[in-house]
């Protein structure tokens, strides 16, 4: 097994890690990390509005959404609302 990321990421990438949600058929959900940066991406792949929670603890912590530019904070307890197709990007101030 290669110890390298991702493949066409080189030393700037990071390896994907699933982070389990409520939606699993609908939604998908992962974080992405190195020493420096931490991405957590939710993409929802239906046509309906889905509200999700996360059942794990990967993804814990204050974010900023990269496109609204809203800070958001993920406890055990916080769920994310998503419209059909949706999809959001937050990344670690």
């Amino acid at each position: 097994m290669k110890s390298d990321t991702e493949p066409g990421h080189n030393k700037w990438g990071a390896t994907m890690q699933h982070v389990p949600n409520s939606a699993p058929s609908e939604v998908l959900s992962f974080v992405r990390q190195n020493d420096q940066d931490k991405v957590f991406a939710v993409f929802n792949f239906s046509d309906q509005t889905q509200k999700v929670e996360f059942t794990e603890s990967l993804h814990l912590g204050e974010y900023n959404d990269y496109l609204a530019e809203e800070k958001y904070v993920f406890d055990e307890a916080t769920q994310l609302q998503l419209s059909p197709w949706g999809f959001k990007v937050f990344v670690r101030p």
